[in-house]
């Protein structure tokens, strides 16, 4: 195996980059989606997220009756009591809470990786339902159709980090700050549509630090351990390999106590940590990457 190493980098380089870069894509992609159809479902689904949507649903039925039955109580209350000055929730707004409190309640909170085993997935309102635990996807695909089943129109919206619920009326599902990248389901656009092209590459740069900072640690090491493979030169030296490998390791550590903070809470000393344990993690890969010349031998 050291032989063929050694003999492959005796390559040009473009061949050479183009065999490292396609074990990297294909390494990566067993690791995050160690059930390749479910990636191939994700990809469909993500076309037409409010195909995802079902108020058809018999427990979706049972829901909506259960909220529509409070905010009928709520309302019935209102109106036996005497008016004041404190602003009143109309029946709409009433019910966008108990809906988010409804699923919240219904539906526990879990990772995909947990539920599904995958990185990421969409799931629609059926399975969401059966499973009884989902990410914030999950749960806001059953809101909307419990939203939808009440009569009220509702849509999904999503940045790169969080999905939630919109309708005329507001917003619920704990609407999330990165701003709004994907809208699905408005009526008259059952397509999913790009809110922003100008927001992507930032959103994609969220979505990376909180998918490093929540990704189960074994996997992260199992993809850092990969690039490190991918990288390491035969003939660099033994204190170059070991430094950019314990930088890389440094940095994702850092990157994973803070980057979920940073994304949420948004303070500015976990993003500072963020932002230098990601110079870390790429500091670590150049230094395995980038060797003295005067090593360079032929296979």
């Amino acid at each position: 195996m050291i032989h063929l190493w050694r003999k492959i980098h005796g390559w040009p380089a473009d061949p050479r980059w183009v065999l490292k870069l396609s074990l990297l894509i294909a390494g990566v992609a067993v690791i995050l989606y160690p059930k390749p159809w479910l990636m191939v479902t994700l990809a469909q689904r993500s076309r037409a997220l409010d195909s995802l949507i079902q108020p058809e649903l018999q427990e979706v039925g049972e829901l909506a009756a259960k909220v529509q039955r409070r905010v009928d109580t709520a309302a019935a209350r209102l109106q036996q009591e005497k008016p004041t000055s404190r602003p009143q929730l109309r029946p709409a707004e009433f019910a966008l809470l108990l809906v988010e409190a409804e699923v919240y309640q219904r539906i526990k909170y879990s990772h995909d990786w947990d539920t599904w085993g995958v990185m990421e997935y969409l799931p629609t309102a059926e399975e969401a339902l059966r499973s009884g635990r989902e990410d914030c996807d999950g749960r806001a695909i059953v809101a909307a159709s419990v939203l939808r089943r009440m009569g009220y129109e509702a849509w999904l919206v999503a940045d790169m980090v969080h999905m939630w619920v919109e309708t005329p009326t507001g917003q619920t599902m704990s609407p999330g700050s990165g701003g709004t990248l994907l809208v699905a389901g408005v009526p008259g656009s059952p397509k999913t549509e790009l809110a922003s092209r100008l927001l992507v590459l930032g959103g994609m740069a969220r979505g990376f630090v909180y998918g490093a900072s929540v990704f189960p640690l074994g996997r992260a090491l199992l993809i850092l351990a990969l690039v490190a493979v991918l990288t390491l030169h035969p003939w660099a030296s033994g204190w170059r390999q070991w430094a950019g490998v314990l930088t890389m390791l440094i940095g994702l550590m850092c990157l994973r106590a803070s980057g979920a903070k940073a994304i949420v809470e948004g303070s500015g000393q976990d993003i500072a940590i963020v932002s230098g344990a990601v110079l870390g993690i790429l500091l670590g890969w150049l230094t395995m990457a980038i060797w003295a010349k005067k090593y360079r031998r032929l296979a």
